[in-house]
């Protein structure tokens, strides 16, 4: 990368997108929302925003307030998903971006999680189901009262069920 300046422009850089911690410092306009000593979760990368110092593998990392989720005492760190950047940006109220162009808030367009039952039954199709995004799709949607139908390898068949998907296809059978 750094021969050919792929990627990186400026050197020295910090590489890494996915942190998770304890919330060290807080600036003013986050204030209300994270408080010295939260747990968090977040995303940064230095390959979108164009600043070297943005990268998680660091002893500290700086991260926007709308890549960063506060982390229930519930979840130890340990057991953090893998996908850290995928919760925070499928989850984040904000506008279409960089990383995700033409897709606004909520990133998946996926209404919030209903007490009542939907006058419509909608159906949602996630192809790679069994994936880190695909498994916290279905079960957002499944939240939502959409139902779904994924497509993923027949050895996830299990997990996508667990994950709530209607039914699932493998991604090897022809169509018909």
């Amino acid at each position: 990368m750094q021969d050919v300046g792929v990627f990186v422009q400026q050197w020295p850089t910090i590489l890494g997108c996915d942190v998770a911690g304890v919330v060290h410092g807080v600036g003013a306009l986050l204030s209300a929302r994270f408080k010295k000593g939260n747990r968090v979760i977040g995303h940064v990368i230095n390959l979108v925003s164009g600043r070297p110092q943005d990268g998680a593998f660091a002893l500290y990392s700086v991260v926007s307030g709308d890549k960063v989720a506060i982390l229930s005492d519930a979840i130890s760190f340990k057991d953090v998903p893998f996908a850290l950047e995928a919760a925070v940006c499928v989850l984040s109220p904000k506008q279409p971006g960089t990383a995700m162009p033409n897709i606004s808030a909520p990133a998946l367009g996926l209404p919030y999680p209903l007490l009542e039952p939907p006058s419509i039954i909608k159906t949602l199709m996630v192809y790679g189901g069994s994936s880190p995004v695909g498994s916290m799709t279905t079960q957002l949607a499944m939240a939502a009262c959409i139902s779904v139908i994924a497509v993923a390898s027949e050895k996830n068949f299990d997990l996508c069920r667990s994950c709530g998907e209607f039914e699932v296809f493998d991604y090897h059978d022809e169509v018909h």
